[in-house]
Protein backbone atom coordinates (compact mmCIF):
# COMPACT_ATOMS: atom_id res chain seq x y z
CA UNK A 1 0.00 0.00 0.00
CA UNK A 2 2.45 2.91 0.64
CA UNK A 3 4.04 2.30 -2.88
CA UNK A 4 0.82 3.49 -4.19
CA UNK A 5 1.40 6.53 -1.66
CA UNK A 6 4.74 6.83 -2.60
CA UNK A 7 3.33 6.96 -6.21
CA UNK A 8 1.29 9.68 -5.16
CA UNK A 9 3.63 11.58 -4.17
CA UNK A 10 5.20 12.06 -7.06
CA UNK A 11 3.12 14.22 -9.31
CA UNK A 12 3.48 16.99 -6.17
CA UNK A 13 7.04 17.47 -6.73
CA UNK A 14 7.28 17.48 -10.41
CA UNK A 15 6.70 20.48 -13.33
CA UNK A 16 3.84 21.22 -14.98
CA UNK A 17 4.34 17.97 -17.30
CA UNK A 18 3.42 16.39 -14.78
CA UNK A 19 0.79 18.16 -12.93
CA UNK A 20 -0.98 16.85 -16.17
CA UNK A 21 -1.37 12.79 -14.17
CA UNK A 22 -2.79 14.93 -11.14
CA UNK A 23 -5.45 15.84 -13.51
CA UNK A 24 -5.87 12.48 -14.85
CA UNK A 25 -6.49 11.41 -11.30
CA UNK A 26 -9.75 14.30 -10.80
CA UNK A 27 -12.52 11.81 -12.05
CA UNK A 28 -10.76 8.82 -10.37
CA UNK A 29 -10.20 10.87 -6.43
CA UNK A 30 -14.01 11.22 -6.25
CA UNK A 31 -14.92 7.37 -6.67
CA UNK A 32 -11.32 7.07 -4.76
CA UNK A 33 -13.32 8.15 -1.08
CA UNK A 34 -16.37 5.49 -1.36
CA UNK A 35 -14.41 2.48 -3.07
CA UNK A 36 -15.76 -1.33 -1.86
CA UNK A 37 -11.92 -3.03 -2.86
CA UNK A 38 -14.49 -6.36 -2.12
CA UNK A 39 -16.73 -5.48 -5.34
CA UNK A 40 -13.53 -6.96 -7.30
CA UNK A 41 -10.50 -5.50 -8.89
CA UNK A 42 -10.42 -2.51 -10.03
CA UNK A 43 -14.33 -1.43 -9.32
CA UNK A 44 -15.50 1.18 -6.85
CA UNK A 45 -19.11 1.65 -5.14
CA UNK A 46 -20.40 3.50 -7.92
CA UNK A 47 -19.99 0.06 -10.08
CA UNK A 48 -17.58 1.95 -12.50
CA UNK A 49 -13.84 0.90 -13.52
CA UNK A 50 -11.17 2.92 -12.25
CA UNK A 51 -8.47 3.95 -14.54
CA UNK A 52 -6.01 4.95 -12.16
CA UNK A 53 -2.80 2.60 -12.13
CA UNK A 54 -2.48 3.31 -8.44
CA UNK A 55 -6.30 2.31 -7.78
CA UNK A 56 -6.30 -1.13 -9.21
CA UNK A 57 -6.00 -2.80 -6.04
CA UNK A 58 -6.25 -6.93 -5.87
CA UNK A 59 -9.45 -8.25 -4.30
CA UNK A 60 -7.49 -10.46 -2.76
CA UNK A 61 -5.34 -7.38 -0.83
CA UNK A 62 -8.62 -5.13 -0.97
CA UNK A 63 -10.44 -7.41 1.60
CA UNK A 64 -8.04 -7.01 4.18
CA UNK A 65 -6.95 -3.37 3.61
CA UNK A 66 -6.23 -1.30 6.57
CA UNK A 67 -8.51 1.34 7.65
CA UNK A 68 -6.07 3.36 8.34
CA UNK A 69 -3.51 2.77 5.28
CA UNK A 70 -7.17 3.41 3.20
CA UNK A 71 -8.22 6.56 5.00
CA UNK A 72 -3.91 8.33 4.41
CA UNK A 73 -4.44 7.14 0.51
CA UNK A 74 -7.49 9.11 0.85
CA UNK A 75 -6.02 12.09 2.21
CA UNK A 76 -3.12 12.23 0.03
CA UNK A 77 -5.53 12.21 -2.69
CA UNK A 78 -7.68 14.95 -2.33
CA UNK A 79 -4.37 17.22 -1.17
CA UNK A 80 -3.53 16.44 -4.61
CA UNK A 81 -6.28 16.68 -6.14
CA UNK A 82 -7.15 20.37 -4.68
CA UNK A 83 -3.37 22.17 -4.58
CA UNK A 84 -1.59 20.84 -8.07
CA UNK A 85 -4.56 20.00 -10.86
CA UNK A 86 -5.51 22.35 -13.25
CA UNK A 87 -8.73 23.72 -13.55
CA UNK A 88 -11.13 22.34 -16.02
CA UNK A 89 -13.82 25.02 -16.45
CA UNK A 90 -13.90 25.79 -13.18
CA UNK A 91 -14.68 22.01 -11.74
CA UNK A 92 -11.68 21.57 -9.75
CA UNK A 93 -11.53 18.40 -7.14
CA UNK A 94 -14.51 20.53 -4.74
CA UNK A 95 -16.44 21.24 -7.57
CA UNK A 96 -16.36 17.95 -9.36
CA UNK A 97 -17.31 16.50 -5.85
CA UNK A 98 -20.18 18.24 -5.62
CA UNK A 99 -21.10 17.15 -9.30
CA UNK A 100 -20.84 13.79 -8.36
CA UNK A 101 -23.08 14.15 -5.04
CA UNK A 102 -19.74 12.91 -3.41
CA UNK A 103 -21.02 13.81 0.52
CA UNK A 104 -18.05 13.04 2.26
CA UNK A 105 -15.43 14.57 -0.01
CA UNK A 106 -17.14 17.39 0.28
CA UNK A 107 -17.21 17.66 3.91
CA UNK A 108 -13.70 16.91 4.14
CA UNK A 109 -12.21 19.30 1.41
CA UNK A 110 -14.35 22.08 2.97
CA UNK A 111 -12.93 21.30 6.40
CA UNK A 112 -9.09 20.64 5.38
CA UNK A 113 -8.29 23.10 3.03
CA UNK A 114 -9.52 26.73 4.24
CA UNK A 115 -8.19 27.90 0.94
CA UNK A 116 -11.91 27.58 -0.41
CA UNK A 117 -13.06 30.73 -0.37
CA UNK A 118 -16.76 32.18 0.16
CA UNK A 119 -17.35 32.61 -3.44
CA UNK A 120 -15.94 29.07 -4.19
CA UNK A 121 -18.66 27.72 -2.06
CA UNK A 122 -21.41 29.59 -3.68
CA UNK A 123 -20.58 28.47 -6.97
CA UNK A 124 -20.58 25.00 -5.52
CA UNK A 125 -23.92 25.89 -4.36
CA UNK A 126 -25.21 27.23 -7.90
CA UNK A 127 -23.59 23.88 -9.52
CA UNK A 128 -25.59 21.59 -6.90
CA UNK A 129 -28.77 23.23 -7.43
CA UNK A 130 -28.82 23.42 -11.13
CA UNK A 131 -28.07 19.80 -11.84
CA UNK A 132 -30.17 17.56 -12.97
CA UNK A 133 -30.56 14.16 -11.33
CA UNK A 134 -32.59 11.44 -10.05
CA UNK A 135 -34.76 11.52 -6.74
CA UNK A 136 -31.78 9.68 -5.27
CA UNK A 137 -29.04 11.77 -6.30
CA UNK A 138 -31.59 14.69 -5.92
CA UNK A 139 -31.57 14.16 -2.08
CA UNK A 140 -27.83 13.99 -1.95
CA UNK A 141 -27.43 17.27 -3.68
CA UNK A 142 -29.85 18.73 -1.27
CA UNK A 143 -27.30 17.36 1.73
CA UNK A 144 -24.68 19.39 -0.16
CA UNK A 145 -26.73 22.22 -0.19
CA UNK A 146 -27.63 22.55 3.53
CA UNK A 147 -24.38 21.67 4.80
CA UNK A 148 -22.68 24.45 2.58
CA UNK A 149 -25.62 26.80 3.89
CA UNK A 150 -25.69 25.88 7.57
CA UNK A 151 -22.14 25.19 8.09
CA UNK A 152 -19.87 27.35 5.93
CA UNK A 153 -22.70 30.20 5.25
CA UNK A 154 -20.49 32.22 2.61
CA UNK A 155 -20.61 36.35 2.84
CA UNK A 156 -23.73 37.78 2.36
CA UNK A 157 -22.01 39.84 -0.45
CA UNK A 158 -21.13 36.83 -1.85
CA UNK A 159 -24.35 35.17 -2.47
CA UNK A 160 -25.59 38.16 -4.67
CA UNK A 161 -23.59 36.58 -6.97
CA UNK A 162 -24.83 35.52 -10.12
CA UNK A 163 -24.94 33.34 -13.07
CA UNK A 164 -25.49 33.32 -16.58
CA UNK A 165 -28.99 33.48 -16.43
CA UNK A 166 -28.54 36.30 -13.48
CA UNK A 167 -29.83 34.29 -11.07
CA UNK A 168 -28.85 33.97 -7.30
CA UNK A 169 -28.69 30.99 -4.87
CA UNK A 170 -31.97 31.94 -3.63
CA UNK A 171 -33.25 32.28 -7.30
CA UNK A 172 -32.21 28.45 -7.72
CA UNK A 173 -33.55 27.31 -4.50
CA UNK A 174 -37.02 28.53 -5.71
CA UNK A 175 -36.46 26.70 -9.55
CA UNK A 176 -35.46 23.28 -7.21
CA UNK A 177 -38.20 23.97 -4.60
CA UNK A 178 -36.01 23.32 -1.44
CA UNK A 179 -38.19 25.15 1.04
CA UNK A 180 -35.96 24.16 4.50
CA UNK A 181 -32.66 25.70 2.82
CA UNK A 182 -35.09 28.77 1.28
CA UNK A 183 -36.37 29.77 4.35
CA UNK A 184 -32.88 29.18 5.95
CA UNK A 185 -31.15 31.68 3.33
CA UNK A 186 -34.50 34.18 3.28
CA UNK A 187 -33.82 34.52 6.98
CA UNK A 188 -30.00 35.65 6.63
CA UNK A 189 -30.49 37.71 3.80
CA UNK A 190 -31.32 41.54 3.38
CA UNK A 191 -33.73 43.25 1.65
CA UNK A 192 -31.07 43.93 -1.35
CA UNK A 193 -30.58 39.70 -1.76
CA UNK A 194 -35.00 39.52 -1.59
CA UNK A 195 -35.34 41.28 -4.33
CA UNK A 196 -32.79 40.82 -6.63
CA UNK A 197 -33.38 40.59 -10.07
CA UNK A 198 -32.34 38.19 -13.10
CA UNK A 199 -32.13 38.71 -16.72
CA UNK A 200 -35.68 38.45 -17.13
CA UNK A 201 -36.25 40.88 -14.23
CA UNK A 202 -37.51 38.56 -11.89
CA UNK A 203 -37.35 38.56 -8.56
CA UNK A 204 -37.96 35.90 -6.18
CA UNK A 205 -41.79 36.53 -5.59
CA UNK A 206 -42.21 36.57 -9.29
CA UNK A 207 -40.68 32.82 -9.37
CA UNK A 208 -42.43 31.61 -6.48
CA UNK A 209 -45.67 32.62 -7.93
CA UNK A 210 -44.39 31.16 -11.28
CA UNK A 211 -43.79 27.71 -9.77
CA UNK A 212 -47.27 28.18 -7.81
CA UNK A 213 -45.64 27.63 -4.32
CA UNK A 214 -47.67 29.15 -1.76
CA UNK A 215 -44.89 27.94 1.03
CA UNK A 216 -42.48 29.66 -0.78
CA UNK A 217 -44.06 32.48 -1.66
CA UNK A 218 -45.46 33.07 2.51
CA UNK A 219 -41.36 33.19 3.61
CA UNK A 220 -40.25 35.58 0.87
CA UNK A 221 -43.34 37.52 1.69
CA UNK A 222 -42.92 37.76 4.80
CA UNK A 223 -39.15 38.67 4.93
CA UNK A 224 -39.48 41.95 2.69
CA UNK A 225 -42.77 42.90 5.10
CA UNK A 226 -40.22 42.40 7.83
CA UNK A 227 -37.53 44.50 5.61
CA UNK A 228 -40.74 47.32 4.17
CA UNK A 229 -43.40 48.41 5.64
CA UNK A 230 -46.66 46.52 4.04
CA UNK A 231 -47.98 49.00 1.62
CA UNK A 232 -44.03 48.94 0.57
CA UNK A 233 -43.94 45.55 0.49
CA UNK A 234 -47.41 45.13 -1.56
CA UNK A 235 -46.21 47.48 -4.12
CA UNK A 236 -43.28 44.53 -4.85
CA UNK A 237 -45.58 42.89 -6.38
CA UNK A 238 -47.03 45.29 -8.66
CA UNK A 239 -43.44 45.66 -10.06
CA UNK A 240 -42.90 43.79 -13.92
CA UNK A 241 -40.90 41.39 -14.98
CA UNK A 242 -41.14 39.70 -18.83
CA UNK A 243 -44.45 37.98 -17.94
CA UNK A 244 -46.06 41.20 -15.73
CA UNK A 245 -46.86 41.61 -12.42
CA UNK A 246 -46.39 38.24 -9.73
CA UNK A 247 -50.27 38.45 -9.85
CA UNK A 248 -49.87 37.72 -13.72
CA UNK A 249 -47.02 35.33 -12.75
CA UNK A 250 -49.41 33.48 -10.74
CA UNK A 251 -52.25 32.77 -13.10
CA UNK A 252 -50.23 32.25 -15.75
CA UNK A 253 -48.58 28.70 -16.87
CA UNK A 254 -44.47 28.79 -17.09
CA UNK A 255 -44.50 28.71 -20.64
CA UNK A 256 -46.55 31.04 -22.54
CA UNK A 257 -46.41 29.36 -25.53
CA UNK A 258 -47.91 26.65 -24.00
CA UNK A 259 -50.74 28.28 -22.90
CA UNK A 260 -51.33 30.05 -26.42
CA UNK A 261 -51.33 27.01 -28.05
CA UNK A 262 -54.15 26.18 -25.41
CA UNK A 263 -56.36 28.83 -25.70
CA UNK A 264 -56.14 29.43 -29.20
CA UNK A 265 -59.10 28.03 -30.28
CA UNK A 266 -62.65 27.53 -28.24
CA UNK A 267 -61.13 24.01 -26.85
CA UNK A 268 -60.49 25.04 -22.73
CA UNK A 269 -58.39 22.49 -20.78
CA UNK A 270 -60.38 23.41 -17.49
CA UNK A 271 -57.96 21.20 -15.36
CA UNK A 272 -54.37 23.02 -16.97
CA UNK A 273 -55.31 26.26 -15.01
CA UNK A 274 -56.34 25.00 -11.35
CA UNK A 275 -53.06 25.59 -9.77
CA UNK A 276 -52.84 29.05 -11.38
CA UNK A 277 -56.15 30.54 -9.95
CA UNK A 278 -55.58 28.86 -6.66
CA UNK A 279 -51.88 30.71 -6.51
CA UNK A 280 -53.22 33.68 -7.42
CA UNK A 281 -56.05 33.76 -4.90
CA UNK A 282 -53.60 32.45 -2.46
CA UNK A 283 -51.40 35.79 -3.15
CA UNK A 284 -54.67 38.19 -2.11
CA UNK A 285 -55.21 36.36 0.81
CA UNK A 286 -52.08 36.68 2.40
CA UNK A 287 -51.76 40.56 1.38
CA UNK A 288 -51.55 42.12 5.11
CA UNK A 289 -53.78 45.06 4.56
CA UNK A 290 -56.51 45.34 1.80
CA UNK A 291 -55.43 46.87 -1.92
CA UNK A 292 -56.69 49.80 -2.70
CA UNK A 293 -58.92 50.76 -5.66
CA UNK A 294 -55.92 51.97 -7.82
CA UNK A 295 -54.62 48.59 -7.23
CA UNK A 296 -57.61 46.63 -7.64
CA UNK A 297 -58.17 48.64 -11.15
CA UNK A 298 -54.20 47.33 -12.12
CA UNK A 299 -54.93 43.93 -11.33
CA UNK A 300 -58.28 43.52 -13.44
CA UNK A 301 -56.69 45.32 -16.10
CA UNK A 302 -54.20 43.10 -16.52
CA UNK A 303 -56.37 40.08 -16.36
CA UNK A 304 -57.92 41.71 -19.52
CA UNK A 305 -54.93 42.74 -21.41
CA UNK A 306 -53.88 39.35 -21.12
CA UNK A 307 -57.23 37.69 -21.95
CA UNK A 308 -57.03 40.02 -24.98
CA UNK A 309 -53.67 38.69 -25.74
CA UNK A 310 -54.93 35.17 -26.53
CA UNK A 311 -52.97 33.85 -23.78
CA UNK A 312 -55.45 32.94 -21.24
CA UNK A 313 -59.08 32.10 -22.56
CA UNK A 314 -62.51 34.25 -21.82
CA UNK A 315 -63.63 31.12 -19.49
CA UNK A 316 -60.38 31.49 -17.68
CA UNK A 317 -59.78 35.20 -17.51
CA UNK A 318 -63.74 35.34 -15.74
CA UNK A 319 -62.50 33.12 -13.67
CA UNK A 320 -59.97 35.28 -12.56
CA UNK A 321 -61.97 38.18 -12.30
CA UNK A 322 -64.86 36.21 -10.41
CA UNK A 323 -61.71 36.10 -7.72
CA UNK A 324 -60.93 40.07 -7.75
CA UNK A 325 -64.49 39.99 -7.18
CA UNK A 326 -64.66 38.21 -4.53
CA UNK A 327 -61.47 39.54 -2.62
CA UNK A 328 -63.45 42.72 -2.67
CA UNK A 329 -66.83 41.43 -0.98
CA UNK A 330 -64.03 40.20 1.40
CA UNK A 331 -62.18 43.36 2.04
CA UNK A 332 -65.37 46.14 1.41
CA UNK A 333 -68.06 44.64 3.22
CA UNK A 334 -70.46 47.82 3.26
CA UNK A 335 -69.77 48.59 -0.28
CA UNK A 336 -68.59 45.61 -1.67
CA UNK A 337 -71.59 45.92 -4.58
CA UNK A 338 -70.59 49.44 -5.63
CA UNK A 339 -66.66 49.02 -5.71
CA UNK A 340 -67.30 45.86 -7.73
CA UNK A 341 -69.42 48.73 -9.66
CA UNK A 342 -66.48 51.17 -9.98
CA UNK A 343 -63.86 48.98 -10.58
CA UNK A 344 -65.83 47.64 -13.98
CA UNK A 345 -67.13 50.85 -14.53
CA UNK A 346 -63.06 51.78 -15.03
CA UNK A 347 -62.11 48.65 -17.39
CA UNK A 348 -65.26 49.53 -19.15
CA UNK A 349 -64.14 53.21 -19.55
CA UNK A 350 -60.71 51.76 -20.79
CA UNK A 351 -62.25 49.93 -23.42
CA UNK A 352 -64.02 52.41 -25.08
CA UNK A 353 -61.51 55.65 -24.77
CA UNK A 354 -59.53 52.69 -26.63
CA UNK A 355 -61.99 51.59 -29.02
CA UNK A 356 -63.63 55.56 -29.61
CA UNK A 357 -60.97 58.16 -28.46
CA UNK A 358 -60.62 59.57 -24.93
CA UNK A 359 -62.66 62.68 -26.53
CA UNK A 360 -65.74 61.02 -28.34
CA UNK A 361 -69.19 61.25 -27.21
CA UNK A 362 -69.75 57.91 -25.89
CA UNK A 363 -66.81 58.16 -23.52
CA UNK A 364 -68.44 61.44 -22.41
CA UNK A 365 -71.67 60.24 -22.18
CA UNK A 366 -70.82 57.00 -20.47
CA UNK A 367 -68.89 59.50 -17.60
CA UNK A 368 -71.56 61.44 -17.35
CA UNK A 369 -73.92 58.27 -16.77
CA UNK A 370 -71.97 57.23 -13.63
CA UNK A 371 -70.62 60.29 -12.30
CA UNK A 372 -72.77 59.77 -8.97
CA UNK A 373 -70.82 56.40 -8.64
CA UNK A 374 -67.44 58.13 -9.03
CA UNK A 375 -68.54 60.80 -6.90
CA UNK A 376 -69.68 58.48 -4.17
CA UNK A 377 -66.39 56.38 -4.35
CA UNK A 378 -64.28 59.18 -4.40
CA UNK A 379 -65.83 60.63 -1.13
CA UNK A 380 -65.85 57.43 0.61
CA UNK A 381 -62.32 56.27 -0.44
CA UNK A 382 -60.46 59.04 -2.18
CA UNK A 383 -59.77 57.27 -5.02
CA UNK A 384 -57.29 59.26 -7.25
CA UNK A 385 -58.54 57.77 -10.74
CA UNK A 386 -60.72 59.52 -12.53
CA UNK A 387 -61.17 62.00 -9.71
CA UNK A 388 -61.84 65.02 -11.75
CA UNK A 389 -65.06 63.43 -13.40
CA UNK A 390 -67.43 64.25 -10.26
CA UNK A 391 -67.78 68.40 -10.06
CA UNK A 392 -70.53 68.60 -8.28
CA UNK A 393 -71.79 68.19 -4.67
CA UNK A 394 -74.63 65.78 -5.57
CA UNK A 395 -75.91 62.79 -3.07
CA UNK A 396 -73.76 60.69 -1.82
CA UNK A 397 -75.75 57.81 -2.73
CA UNK A 398 -75.63 56.48 -6.17
CA UNK A 399 -79.16 56.45 -7.58
CA UNK A 400 -80.72 52.76 -8.40
CA UNK A 401 -79.70 52.54 -11.68
CA UNK A 402 -75.95 53.38 -11.47
CA UNK A 403 -74.64 49.89 -12.41
CA UNK A 404 -77.00 49.42 -15.31
CA UNK A 405 -76.04 48.52 -18.39
CA UNK A 406 -72.41 48.02 -17.98
CA UNK A 407 -70.69 45.63 -20.69
CA UNK A 408 -67.45 44.64 -20.77
CA UNK A 409 -65.58 44.28 -23.79
CA UNK A 410 -66.04 41.00 -24.44
CA UNK A 411 -70.12 41.34 -24.01
CA UNK A 412 -70.16 39.65 -20.71
CA UNK A 413 -71.95 40.76 -17.73
CA UNK A 414 -69.84 42.24 -15.25
CA UNK A 415 -70.68 40.80 -12.35
CA UNK A 416 -70.99 37.19 -13.45
CA UNK A 417 -67.32 37.80 -15.02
Amino acid sequence: MDKYCKKMDHPKSCGCASKKIAALSLLVAVQTTSCVSNKGQGVTALGKPCYGYWHQLPASQGKVLDSVKLEELQKKTRKILSEESPDFNGQNAFFEAVKKCNFLLVKSLIQEYPSITSKEVVKALMLALKHKDTLSFRYKHEKIVHFLLKEHTPALEDLYMQDETGSTVLHLLIKRGDINALRFLAEKLPLKGLLMKDKKCRTPMHLTARYKSPKMFRIVFARIIDKLDADRAIAELFKTCKRGSVFSCAYLRKHSDFAELLNNSKVQISTVFVQGSKMFKTILDALPVRLDLEQLNTIVREIDDIQDGYIISKQYGAELRGIVWSYIKKQYPIDSDKVIQYVAYIRHLSYIEEKYGSDSKDVRDYVAQRKKLVSYIKNRYGSKIYQDVSKDNGDSEPDEGYGSGLETSHNESILTS
